[in-house]
């Protein structure tokens, strides 16, 4: 019995994601694909979504065809769109529906900021959260949702794997523990923790290096 309760417990069976449907709006670069590469590399199937349908066909035949080296692995699959706009939203909910009768697992929003005001559901359907949080947003406020003052990157680049490069970046600000910045394990080390443990709920989890430790005021 001990056996058994062991085995359950390694990392290989706890994020297990076998049967994990997720949708990564802006999958196919920086940090989307990092979490989009771990999710398949740990057996979910992904959607993701961008605006660019030759970046996403690339991105998705390049990890693809490593993934189908390994058994267990998951796929990536393309959807172009803008989900700056509502219309283009509400057409890849519908498409992805259409594909996924049962559902998906976890959706990650992958850009934006919180604009607009509105009015928390009165009842937990999922009609009245739509009407609260989609319907209850104005167009120009779902718009400057993605109007995010993101720190540009001129001297940095992507490689063939669209993974992007920091070591010739010299940040404004400090980050203890990688002055380089983040990588995808440690980006990807968040998701599979939020995926598998469902008693994570309503937190905000700063995947920082520390930095918030030595600039207090930029939170």
């Amino acid at each position: 019995m001990a056996e058994a309760l062991i085995n359950s417990l390694t990392a290989t069976s706890l994020f297990d994601l076998t049967g994990v449907v997720a949708v990564i709006t802006g999958g196919g670069t920086g940090i989307g694909l990092m979490l989009a590469s771990t999710l398949i590399a740990n057996g979910a199937n992904v959607y993701i979504t961008g605006r660019r349908q030759d970046v996403l066909e690339r991105i998705t035949r390049i990890y693809n065809q490593a993934a189908a080296k390994t058994p267990g692995r998951g796929r990536l699959v393309a959807l172009r769109g803008d989900v700056t706009q509502k219309s283009e939203a509400i057409r890849l909910a519908d498409e992805i529906g259409k594909r996924e009768p049962s559902g998906v697992t976890v959706l990650f929003n992958n850009a934006g900021i919180l604009i607009g005001g509105v009015h928390p559901p009165t009842e937990a359907t999922a009609k009245a959260f739509f009407e609260s949080y989609f319907n209850g947003v104005t167009q120009d406020e779902f718009t400057q949702t993605y109007a995010t003052n993101a720190m540009s990157n001129p001297a940095g680049g992507s490689n063939e794997l669209g993974q992007t490069s920091h070591d010739n970046v010299e940040f404004p600000f400090e980050v203890p523990a990688n002055k380089k910045g983040g990588s995808a394990r440690d980006i990807g080390a968040v998701a599979l923790a939020l995926i598998a443990n469902w008693f994570i709920n309503g937190e905000t989890v700063l995947v920082d290096g520390g930095t918030l430790l030595v600039h207090p005021s930029s939170w």
